[in-house]
């Protein structure tokens, strides 16, 4: 049987997207995304929710939400 550990947020840094007013706001995770986590991350974002969702990403230990900095805390509640 496969034991799971939580994956946490470690830290956050941000930079700016490649236009507009847009930030890459950069979650460092605690470990790596399992292996099939980016694909599963990318079909659940794509679902509805209750407000906009921007793009997402995850890519090894790292989630980049390319968001306003005041959206965050509402695409990671979503």
């Amino acid at each position: 049987m496969t034991e799971f550990q939580d994956i946490r947020i470690t830290e956050l840094a941000s930079g700016q997207a490649e236009s507009g007013p847009l930030m890459n706001m950069v979650l460092n995770l605690s470990a790596d995304a399992p292996v099939d986590c980016p694909d599963a991350f990318r079909e659940a974002w794509k679902q509805p929710a209750p407000a906009m969702r921007r793009q997402a990403v995850v890519e090894g230990s790292r989630l980049t939400s390319t968001c306003m900095a005041y959206e965050l805390q509402g695409q990671i509640d979503n």
